[in-house]
């Protein structure tokens, strides 16, 4: 039978789900909430994942979001009393059946046997292969410390790109956006991600939450021309976060960022080893944010 992620976080709820699951003789993996079980969902791959739509903190929505960022087109059963359901059948493809909590017994069954149907292995599926000359860089012998610099304004992007190559002492490589960053971000494993933060689709807030989601604490620092100072302390809320500057400030005062950069590249390996434990667990709180519209998660989202 199937391998099945469960995501819920009622405890009843998850052990009614895992009996009903395994006596069908499906293999149940249980995840308390969202950012649990896409870690889970990376490392088991599993044929189906049940989700409760209205976990705290990181709802089904949210998780489902990520999930589509990221690629995973595992099918999903939406489990809810809630009639959002029908609003998460119709935007997200990978949400194969729905079932209500209170009818478990007479609807997962069939719900269940229909994304089954559906299974394939979990896929990365971005449209954002590198370039040659990046591969190229990948595979040089050069000990120089690799740079991703993300900005949507190509002219910015262009422009801080070349301030940085030109100290001889990055490889960098380019993102016009959150996704493509995502996905370099991956495949490179960056020494730093210098990061816009208004940024369409995935603003840099939202990169580093889905990076913290995924586990992976490369360093980032932000560049923005907002001056606001809750925005610098929602930018700082993670762990990984290195700094914020200030676009303006960059041609005027070249010399101090270019000293920054180095600063926040000098990683030992005994902070590396420190940022992954900090990944490893999962505080949910780091999530959440001021209810700005920026980053996926807000606090009045907390029940």
């Amino acid at each position: 039978m199937g391998r099945i992620l469960v995501m819920e976080d009622d405890p009843t709820a998850q052990k009614i789900l895992q009996s009903m699951l395994e006596s069908l003789g499906h293999e149940v993996l249980l995840a308390r909430n969202g950012v649990e079980g896409i870690r889970k969902a990376l490392i088991h791959y599993p044929e189906v994942m049940t989700m409760d739509l209205e976990m705290p903190y990181m709802n089904g929505y949210q998780t489902l979001r990520i999930l589509n960022l990221i690629g995973i087109s595992t099918p999903v059963v939406m489990i809810s009393e809630s009639a959002g359901l029908d609003r998460a059948l119709n935007l997200f493809h990978q949400v194969a059946a729905a079932s209500s909590k209170t009818g478990l017994r007479a609807e997962l069954p069939a719900a269940l046997n229909k994304a089954l149907a559906q299974a394939k292995t979990p896929k990365q599926d971005l449209d954002f292969p590198l370039g040659q000359p990046e591969i190229a860089r990948l595979v040089t012998e050069e000990d120089r410390k690799r740079l991703l610099v993300v900005d949507d304004d190509p002219d910015t992007l262009a422009g801080v790109a070349v301030i940085l190559e030109q100290t001889g002492l990055y490889d960098v490589f380019t993102a016009g956006g959150g996704q493509e960053a995502l996905f370099k971000a991956a495949v490179l494993n960056p020494d730093l991600i210098v990061c816009d933060v208004m940024m369409p689709h995935i603003d840099g807030i939202t990169l580093a939450q889905i990076l913290y989601t995924l586990g992976r604490p490369l360093p980032i620092v932000y560049l923005s021309t907002n001056t606001q100072e809750t925005m610098v302390k929602q930018a700082m809320k993670l762990d990984s976060v290195r700094g914020y500057w200030f676009k303006q400030d960059i041609m005027t005062r070249m010399a101090e960022f270019l000293g920054k950069v180095e600063e926040w590249t000098d990683t030992t390996p005994q902070e590396k080893n420190r940022l992954l434990n900090l990944y490893r667990e999962i505080d949910l709180d780091k999530l959440t944010t001021s209810g700005r519209e920026l980053g996926l998660f807000s606090a009045e989202a907390r029940p």
